[in-house]
């Protein structure tokens, strides 16, 4: 499902300070890096605004909240005016030999 895969990566901690207007971003750019089957994803901010059917200030609001919290990582794409936004996954402990190991 796709609420216990965003939970995964994002870790219970984030998930709980995560203001619902920004998930509703977050989950946006996660659903497009899922159907790409990659982490990352360019977009402008106008159209990433226009499928929230908010404006560019307030996107920009939520994508700074999902900054801070790292969960997200905004870089200037190839193209001017846009953006890749890349998912931060929270380091999930793998067991491996009776060793923990951290992964990112």
């Amino acid at each position: 499902l796709l609420l216990d895969d965003v939970y995964d990566i994002m870790g219970e901690e984030k998930f709980a300070q995560v203001k619902t207007n920004a998930f509703k971003t977050y989950l946006v750019i996660y659903s497009r890096c899922r159907s790409l089957d990659q982490w990352t994803h360019p977009i402008s901010d106008q159209q990433l605004a226009s499928k929230l059917g908010i404006t560019v200030s307030t996107l920009q609001r939520h994508l700074k909240h999902l900054t801070n919290l790292n969960l997200i990582d905004k870089q200037k794409g190839q193209d001017a005016g846009y953006y890749c936004y890349r998912l931060i996954a929270v380091e999930h402990t793998q067991i491996t030999e009776n060793t923990i190991h951290e992964k990112a």
